[in-house]
């Protein structure tokens, strides 16, 4: 195995210049400085532009060559026929690190794709690790680095991101924005003429900050490379892939955009199943299964405890968990006395446990501590929270919500949502089960500011809209526990 690529100049770089930075908002060079500024980089920024002059408020320098010093990390933004010769600038001043972002190289065919083999050739000989091109950019939170295309500011968290596709990792970074969560680093590898997937992957690998990898792939310029980087990577943090291109269709708009040619997905797949890599079927999929493995203990098997407020969504929810290779073991008879001692007459007395709309005071969060702690379960699958915080939100358009009653129902109900939640985060820490909530009350959530909802997502518990997505997530886990247990 050769020795990991080195590349902590492009994450955490002290000084930066970009190539081709403008003041004006229509070019990629005004939208990547921009963005750099505000995400607040506290190294050194210096413009560069032909015609010199300030841009965005900063000295701007005519090229590299004028620089006063050698930058740490070079974003190159301008037309692809003028690369050749910033490159051979950044080598003369002994550059270490460049990141191009232009496009118009193999994605565009011939000749473009012998000027991208030569740089690479070149940048190799010189020792200049080079990224890209067509790549989007970089994310780095940890070192407050957003030198992208587009402007999404996150957090710092433990997940990290390679994308050969600069919008559908901004599509993961908006959706984590969205709920509350951190990333940890994100690089939009581009046409990947010099530093491929597999050197992102195994950086990752060894990067302390990082406790999940994200990988959307449309093609594998070393696939031998892919699977070894992958294989010494899996056993210490899980990597969950996307892969685009499957079909005759995907796979020609792939090499149009990345100047990707196509892998049997068969092969791909059963490559992928070898090693450990967990495949997921979309962007959202991969968001859910990302934040439960960076944030939830993993399950010690496969037996699935379920409580819902309604019967309909427990049948999905069974009907999913089975598919999924998940098993919904029988309620002993011990639970089924303890239920019965608190739970209307009418219970349904099987896992699912449906609390079929009760509102017995502190019913939800009995049930939940109960199936927690069963000895027979290994995860749980909570349906329903924020239902009725999200009625509270219908009853205030109403002529009565003065009313005595409804008031002091409404207080009951948020006070109960609020407790269910409240016990879900409890109950992660204390018996070390993975607990998956699953509600459709996530939908415009924070437009109504459902506040069980908001609180579990602020404690990095990610609410999924359907219990087929909860039941999906929970056997990804079980796949990456099964694997670390080989």
């Amino acid at each position: 195995m050769s020795p990991v690529k080195d590349l902590s100049l492009l994450f955490y770089p002290k000084s930066i210049c970009l190539v081709g930075a403008s003041n004006n908002p229509t070019k990629w060079g005004c939208n990547v400085l921009h963005n750099l500024l505000m995400g607040g980089f506290e190294g050194t920024i210096y413009p560069i532009n032909h015609k010199a002059g300030d841009v965005l408020g900063m000295k701007a320098y005519p090229s590299v060559l004028d620089l006063p010093e050698t930058p740490d990390l070079a974003m190159i933004c301008v037309p692809s026929d003028t690369v050749p010769q910033v490159i051979e600038d950044l080598i003369t001043r002994n550059a270490k690190v460049a990141f191009i972002i232009s496009s118009g190289f193999s994605e565009a065919g011939e000749p473009q794709s012998r000027m991208e083999r030569d740089l690479a050739s070149r940048a190799e000989q010189s020792g200049l690790i080079l990224a890209g091109p067509n790549g989007q950019g970089l994310v780095c939170t940890g070192s407050k680095l957003y030198c992208l295309m587009a402007g999404v500011y996150n957090e710092e968290g433990p997940i990290s991101i390679v994308s050969q596709s600069g919008n559908v990792g901004g599509t993961l970074m908006f959706n984590a924005y969205h709920h509350g969560f951190g990333i940890n680093k994100f690089v939009s590898s581009g046409n990947e003429a010099s530093v491929k997937l597999h050197d992102y992957i195994r950086y990752f690998g060894t990067d302390p900050t990082t406790r999940v990898i994200l990988v959307y792939v449309e093609n594998l310029k070393d696939g031998q490379a892919f699977l070894e980087a992958c294989r010494e990577v899996i056993p210490r943090k899980p990597i969950v892939l996307l892969r685009g291109g499957k079909t005759k269709e995907g796979a020609s708009a792939a090499k149009s955009h990345t100047g990707a040619m196509a892998t049997s997905t068969e092969i791909f797949d059963a490559a992928c199943k070898q090693v450990g890599v967990l495949q997921v079927e979309d962007l959202n999929q991969m968001f859910q299964v990302a934040t439960a493995l960076a944030y939830q203990p993993l399950p010690t098997g496969n037996r699935l405890g379920i409580m819902t407020l309604g019967g309909g969504w427990g049948v999905l929810a069974s009907d999913a968990a089975s598919q999924c290779g998940l098993v919904l073991p029988k309620l002993s008879d011990q639970i089924l006395r303890e239920f019965s001692s608190f739970l209307p007459t009418f219970w349904s007395r099987n896992n699912p446990v449906d609390l079929v709309a009760t509102r017995q005071p502190g019913s939800m969060t009995k049930v939940l501590e109960i199936l927690a702690r069963w000895d027979d379960v290994d995860a749980l699958l909570m349906l329903g929270v924020g239902y009725g915080t999200r009625g509270l939100h219908m009853t205030q358009q109403s002529p009565f919500r003065d009313n005595p009653m409804m008031k002091m129902v409404a207080d009951f109900v948020l006070q109960e949502d609020m407790s269910c939640a409240e016990t879900i985060v409890r109950l992660i820490r204390e018996v070390h089960k993975p607990i998956l909530v699953c509600s459709d009350a996530v939908l415009g959530s924070r437009n109504i500011d459902n506040a069980p909802i908001l609180h579990l997502e602020r404690q990095n518990i990610l609410v999924h809209p359907t219990p087929g997505d909860g039941a999906k997530t929970l056997s990804a886990m079980w796949q990456y526990a099964q694997f670390q247990q080989r």
